[in-house]
């Protein structure tokens, strides 16, 4: 499942937020985790052309069984450069 929004701040800003849930191991119902990736960014738009986004994404794992052992968020920090050049 994943969720998607965005909102215009001004003319030259954006939030954006995503939060996907998935189970990448869903044949096997004891073991493996869970996911939920959430990222979160600013869009900024200096020209037309130019989206410059500096964003963060954690990734959270949730054990399936009990015998699972407990597993660390993944925190990344990104910066994104979109460049349009026609």
């Amino acid at each position: 499942m994943s969720v998607f929004a965005r909102k215009s701040l001004n003319d030259h800003w954006r939030g954006i937020a995503r939060v996907d849930w998935t189970d990448p191991d869903r044949n096997v119902s004891d073991a493996g985790y869970r996911e939920l990736m959430t990222l979160l960014a600013l869009d900024a738009t200096p020209s037309a052309n130019v989206h410059l986004m500096p964003n963060v994404m954690v990734r959270n794992y949730v054990a399936k069984g009990a015998g699972v052992p407990d597993r660390k968020a993944d925190v990344n920090l990104r910066l994104t450069l979109w460049w349009n050049y026609r």
